[in-house]
């Protein structure tokens, strides 16, 4: 392995929300990027329509809400990698269905597989050159 794995363009724990209900979700997922609610389920939270709240998570962030959570967990994923959790534990408690699909996400992001960055954490800067290559789901 060459480079520095990439975080995020915008790390999640230094939201810059303005909006009061984008700062709650956002901060929530940076606290638990496994949460398994959806965008609908945070806007009855937060006392605003799921469009309304999806609208503003763009406008604040620049991304979608579904990407916004994608980088949050990576971002923690490669905190967890570092800590040297393994693999499995890591996408359980980040949400996914099975390691597999955990894998599958971030050798698509990183074009690697996790397994080289728990063995070699301790060196890498995680800085995004360019940017992360973002998976599209049907």
């Amino acid at each position: 392995m060459t480079g520095a794995l990439a975080l995020p363009e915008v790390d999640p724990s230094l939201c810059r929300c303005r909006v009061i209900q984008v700062l709650h979700v956002a901060e929530a997922l940076v606290v638990d990027p496994g949460d398994p609610r959806e965008i609908r389920d945070w806007a009855l939270l937060v006392s605003v329509s799921d469009h309304t709240l999806s609208r503003r998570f763009v406008e604040q962030t620049g991304v979608n809400f579904s990407r916004w959570r994608r980088r949050a967990r990576l971002v923690r994923s490669l905190e967890m990698l570092a800590g040297r959790q393994p693999v499995t534990t890591i996408a359980l408690n980040l949400g996914y269905a099975t390691a597999s699909s955990f894998i599958a996400l971030f050798r698509h992001t990183f074009g690697e597989s996790p397994w080289p960055n728990a063995k070699d954490s301790s060196t890498r800067s995680h800085q995004w050159p360019h940017g992360p290559r973002e998976v599209r789901r049907s």
